[in-house]
């Protein structure tokens, strides 16, 4: 008999190791799923604009006789329309 609770025992505490392993593996790779959507959303630029990889930069040519779109300032150091509504 004492075999045999000593094994209960065993089991036990062997399937409460691999429920807590397998809990926080499963948060884990969720939190690593999450964060590499925020990542893959946060590089698109909206319409209209393009994503310049040497300033790192959402810009729009701007028109000569007119304003830049919507959400964007006009930056001289560029000659561009920066977006500013990113971060």
């Amino acid at each position: 008999m004492f075999y045999g609770q000593k094994l209960r025992n065993f089991w036990q505490t062997v399937r409460a190791s691999v429920l807590t392993f397998l809990n926080m593996n499963f948060w884990s790779v969720l939190s690593i799923v999450l964060a590499l959507f925020a990542l893959a959303m946060g590089q698109n630029c909206p319409a209209k604009f393009d994503y310049d990889s040497d300033k790192k930069l959402c810009t729009a040519e701007r028109p000569v006789h007119g304003s830049c779109p919507e959400g964007s300032l006009y930056d001289v150091n560029f000659n561009k329309c920066v977006y500013v509504l990113r971060n």
